[in-house]
């Protein structure tokens, strides 16, 4: 929901979903300025011109209205007569690769691939946010780049480099003032607040960088900035529910907002925002808020000199007596080499899923060797099936080709299951090592596959969990939730998952009853959560416990039966700096092999009683 403010004090706003755009007068009053005719790309009168997910706007001085409309590709303008044009955007999807810039050119050439923000300077100037590229509309018709790839880097135009930019305004001076959530800071775990600002010219320079959220950074997952016309900086804390300002002194301060996400009005400081995003100044000061979670625009007028608590920042409590060690692999060395060895000589490339058969041996995916190996209880390397180049043929195991192997998992009968690359085929490896394909250009991604109770195997696809048994019958377990990428079985039957949903992350617990309960949840997984919003794997282990490998916060996490959870290991553990698990098991003996797919390593993690 983009915001901004017309002259004389009302706010247009960006309606996504009812793809629209709607003014809120003075008085409260609200009206459709364009669109509301369903989802479409048609230009014309307010009463007949549609919009596609207008995810911003801008407001001109004459009251035009400049629109970011994201699904079409396109930037749509509405003249103060309602009637709507096309300014910019061929509509085609922009192909080139992220290091490289996108295609500019005459604005009816041009080429956006996911338009998110814009903010219009005095000059005439429209600033574009376009993935990780800000962009420039000139008055003249042309669309310039200005910054383009993804990292974190200060400098001039090419020499700059910014993550998920979340929010920009254009300052009194002509500056572009920006909210840059980046996971490419050199040394940083996870998503970082930053505050950064870039001259008309392409002059980058951070202003503020934080910690990551889940490591106590003030700034969590921020969505909205708002700069006055001497300079104060505003920011929406989106994930702690406040609103801040960023402070001559490079402290960030509470303004509004109790941290608690809730929805009420009153004082500053007794205030409650769920989820604020975007921010937008009146006229007179007025600070306009998008109250994401409560579907409402708020106001409040910012108070010199009053500060607010700041919201609490919780941070996980760490286990002690953790230790960790290569089990197969050479640190940071690739290849595929060792077959007949033992683990600690044998050579990966991309070692990803991993699963552990009835006789204790870990069965591995190594990815980009096209391979299934095996690490028997006694240490030795040998191949399951594949090995033989990329591939889809079905046959003996020295003959049988694999693509790219991801999860996998081990049936009753020995039997080995393989998603493959793009997640839309299942490939199964006989005991005597024939291969063979038992699912091919599925409907629906597949999101994981899992060793299940009683020697089936699980099948996570479009977040619906099926249990398919060694005969290959199939039986669906539990409802339907959305992508379901951690699922791990404990040893009484029960089948855990991780879901993601709007912005909570929990841990549910499928019983053999049927029942499903939560054994854990945190509701800041948009911002200032303890799990990030990305794909988790997950594994069952002795007493109860479940351990959660959330590789883009490069940590493993112990939940307990009473929902207590733990940091394992994560890049503060010796030796594992840096640290990017994903897929994650627990041994008969109740260690934890985690296999880490970029430095070719599969680690034994050990817990001391």
């Amino acid at each position: 929901m983009g915001l901004d403010v017309d002259a004389d004090g009302s706010v247009v706003v960006a309606n996504y979903y009812n793809p629209a755009i709607r003014r809120i007068d003075p008085d409260g009053t609200v009206s459709t300025i364009a669109g509301g005719n369903g989802h479409g790309l048609r230009d014309g009168p307010a009463d007949v011109a549609q919009f596609n997910g207008p995810i911003d706007v801008a407001v001109a001085p004459d009251g035009a209205i400049y629109v970011a409309d994201r699904t079409n590709r396109r930037i749509r303008k509405v003249a103060p007569n309602g009637a709507v044009t096309t300014v910019a955007g061929s509509g085609e999807p922009d192909s080139s690769p992220e290091s490289e810039k996108p295609r500019d050119g005459p604005a009816d050439e041009a080429a956006f691939g996911a338009i998110e923000h814009i903010a219009l300077a005095l000059d005439g100037d429209l600033y574009i946010v376009d993935g990780h590229s800000i962009r420039r509309l000139s008055p003249s018709g042309w669309v310039a780049t200005l910054v383009a790839g993804h990292g974190f880097a200060d400098g001039y135009r090419e020499e700059a480099r910014v993550g998920y930019v979340m929010d920009m305004v254009v300052g009194p001076s002509g500056d572009v003032y920006f909210l840059d959530v980046n996971k490419w800071i050199p040394g940083e775990v996870g998503r970082v607040a930053t505050v950064r600002r870039m001259s008309p010219d392409g002059e980058v320079q951070t202003l503020y960088r934080d910690t990551p959220a889940q490591r106590g950074g003030r700034l969590a997952d921020p969505k909205g900035i708002a700069v006055t016309s001497d300079g104060a900086i505003f920011i929406a804390n989106t994930g702690h529910n406040q609103i801040m300002q960023l402070m001559p002194d490079g402290e960030v301060r509470a303004i509004a907002g109790t941290g608690e996400g809730a929805y009420s009005d009153g004082p500053s400081g007794a205030a409650a925002f769920s989820f604020p995003g975007s921010l937008a100044l009146g006229p007179d000061g007025t600070l306009f808020v998008a109250d994401q979670a409560s579907s409402t625009v708020r106001a409040f007028m910012p108070e010199p000199g009053v500060d607010v608590p700041l919201a609490e920042v919780t941070e996980l409590s760490r286990l002690d007596g953790v230790s960790a060690a290569i089990f197969a692999g050479s640190l940071g060395e690739s290849g595929y080499a060792g077959d007949g060895g033992s683990a600690g000589e044998a050579l990966f490339r991309v070692p990803y899923g991993l699963a552990i058969d009835r006789a204790g041996d870990v069965i591995v995916s190594d990815g980009q060797n096209h391979a299934v190996r095996r690490i028997s209880a006694d240490g030795t390397v040998s191949t399951v099936a594949g090995g033989n180049g990329e591939g889809t043929r079905d046959g003996p195991r020295d003959e049988a080709q694999l693509a790219y192997p991801g999860n996998v998992a081990v049936d009753a009968d020995g039997a080995v299951y393989v998603v493959e690359s793009g997640r839309r085929s299942i490939r199964r490896i006989a005991p005597d090592g024939t291969v063979s394909t038992i699912e091919e250009d599925v409907e629906g991604e597949i999101q994981t596959i899992e060793q299940g109770p009683g020697g089936s195997v699980l099948i996570s696809r479009e977040g619906q969990i099926w249990s398919r048994d060694p005969g290959g019958a199939t039986t669906r377990v539990g409802d339907r939730y959305r992508r379901l990428w951690g699922v791990a079985t404990g040893s009484d039957g029960s089948v855990y998952f991780t879901l993601v949903w709007s912005s909570s992350f929990s841990v549910k617990r499928h019983a053999p009853s049927g029942d499903v309960s939560t054994v854990y949840e945190d509701g800041g997984v948009n911002g200032g959560g303890m799990f990030s919003p990305l794909r988790h794997r997950l594994a069952a282990g002795p007493g109860g416990f479940v351990y959660v490998a959330d590789a883009d916060f490069g940590r493993i996490v112990s939940i307990a039966p009473d929902g207590t959870a733990a940091i394992v290991a994560d890049d503060e553990t010796p030796g594992l700096t840096p640290f990017k698990p994903e897929d994650i098991v627990v041994t008969p003996a109740g260690d934890l092999l985690v296999s880490d797919p970029w430095r070719h390593v599969i680690w034994k993690i050990t817990i001391d009683e």
